[in-house]
């Protein structure tokens, strides 16, 4: 030892005992030692439960808090996390609270309930338990107790209790999150809010530390909205708008507030069209239906559902009736087109906008070709088709009514009245018996002028007779008649 340290006294043997400065350096080392041993378990723990960095700053953080409320731990493993939650301490949010435990004299206290009072407020015992409880593989479903569990350990001769005032919020719920989320704050002054955002029940929807949900919500977002609205009657109907068969109701709707009528995202042709765009371009047009012009969507349409196609409250042409009660006025005359049967409003109009007055498919006579196409050719070469009288030259509409009439077929007036409005009525020694009843075949009951003679809508033959002057005549005077 001597040739090791030069010649001199070893190190050890010089080395003066002072005092008590041996059990520090003891002490000290640990205290160290123990701290290292609870970095490493701390690490341990978090590469065995699978959580992020952020659940050990959590631990850490808020361990006060977890000795009680263990079960808050688990949160942290939602899909969404509030941010005060994962980040802050709780008291952020609360006020602090909770069960203060006497212990009653002359009853002894163990070594686990002393570690626990002293050192719970510091580190995270309920972690470290959890730990022990996966190596030593007796871990439970239920990691921590509560504090009211805990109470239920102890007899009433052992402990007595006082309780601190109650959890509360550091200031009222909405406020509170107001601090975080004045974004929203604007949305005060909207025309029209959510009753619980308005009132300031953001938990009504939202859980305040996490959820399975985004946004934090409380539940399943199809859920959660027909917890308070019931749809299940307009789901049975024969037609469902796809956003609310799948009960995405935030497509259309804001959750908080809004400035159109039924918290609506946006003006209501504006979010019908984000869907509808192939309606789109009859903004445009020249003509528009009132309500489309307007923007009211949901004049005409169940924004939900509906038993009629296309989302309509009720079937042609009674829906169209509550609108226009003069037409349904017409259809109910003897003479009419067979709307509700054969064909409905929407044969002849478009229900939108289109470039035609009255929002006609086609224009002029052409929408009345379209059914009845055999008076096309023949007509484009008479007389009538040059007269101007109550609308353009040669339009159907000089002699008929659109949608009914008191005279067939779909006339403006009677019969002969109306002839007689372009054609003076002949006055001289002989005439045709014109209104005279008669049996003859093709006359109709009775002679007008387009029930023996003439056809309105044009001929092969001058005056636009219906046969060849003799022939016709012969078609009521048999030869032996004839004087």
């Amino acid at each position: 030892m001597d040739d090791f340290v030069g010649g001199g006294p070893t190190g050890i043997e010089d080395v003066p005992e002072v005092g008590g400065g041996g059990r520090k350096t003891t002490t000290l080392a640990v205290v160290l030692l123990l701290l290292l041993l609870l970095s490493v378990a701390s690490l341990l723990y978090q590469s065995l439960t699978g959580g992020p960095g952020r659940k050990a700053q959590f631990l850490a953080v808020n361990a006060r808090c977890l000795v009680c409320h263990s079960e808050m731990e688990a949160l942290l493993d939602r899909t969404s996390v509030h941010h005060p939650f994962a980040e802050q301490q709780c008291t952020s949010c609360h006020t602090t609270h909770g069960q203060v435990f006497e212990k009653r004299a002359g009853v002894a206290e163990t070594a686990a309930e002393s570690f626990r009072r002293a050192c719970g407020p510091f580190i995270p015992i309920a972690a470290l338990q959890t730990l022990l409880d996966r190596v030593l593989g007796t871990a439970t479903t239920k990691k921590w107790t509560t504090t009211s569990e805990s109470r239920t350990k102890y007899s009433k001769d052992d402990l007595t209790f006082r309780v601190r005032e109650e959890s509360k919020l550091i200031n009222t719920e909405l406020r509170l999150c107001m601090t975080c989320h004045g974004n929203l704050g604007g949305l005060w002054q909207a025309r029209y809010g959510h009753p619980p955002f308005i009132e300031g029940y953001c938990t009504n929807c939202h859980d305040p530390h996490a959820s399975a949900f985004k946004p934090l919500l409380n539940q399943e977002p199809r859920k959660l909205c027909v917890a308070c609205h019931p749809i299940a009657k307009e789901l049975k109907m024969a037609q469902v708008h796809p956003p609310f068969e799948v009960q995405d109701c935030v497509s259309c709707h804001s959750p908080h507030a809004s400035d159109d009528k039924v918290l609506l995202r946006g003006p209501q042709n504006v979010v019908c069209l984000a869907c509808h765009p192939t309606v789109a371009p009859y903004t445009q047009f020249a003509v528009q239906h009132p309500p489309f012009q307007k923007g009211d969507c949901t004049g005409c349409h169940e924004p939900h559902a509906a038993s009629v196609k296309p989302l309509l409250p009720s079937t042609e042409p009674g829906f169209c009736y509550k609108c226009h009660p003069e037409i349904q006025n017409a259809f109910a005359r003897s003479s009419h087109h067979p709307v509700g049967t054969l064909i409905d409003c929407t044969s002849c109009h478009q229900p939108h906008a289109w470039h035609y007055s009255k929002l006609l498919l086609a224009q002029g006579n052409e929408m009345c070709f379209t059914c009845h196409g055999d008076k096309r050719f023949p007509y484009a070469y008479t007389p009538h088709n040059q007269v101007e009288y109550t609308s353009f030259t040669g339009a159907c509409v000089n002699c008929h009514v659109a949608h009914g009439s008191d005279y067939r077929p779909l006339l403006a007036d009677e019969e002969l009245r109306l002839c007689w409005t372009c054609h003076p009525a002949y006055e001289g020694p002989t005439n045709h018996p014109y209104y005279r009843q008669t049996s003859y075949p093709g006359a109709g009951g009775r002679v007008t002028c387009s029930s023996s003679c003439h056809n309105p809508h044009g001929t092969a033959y001058r005056n636009m007779l219906q046969r060849l002057p003799d022939g016709l005549c012969l078609s009521c005077h048999p030869p032996l008649s004839l004087p």
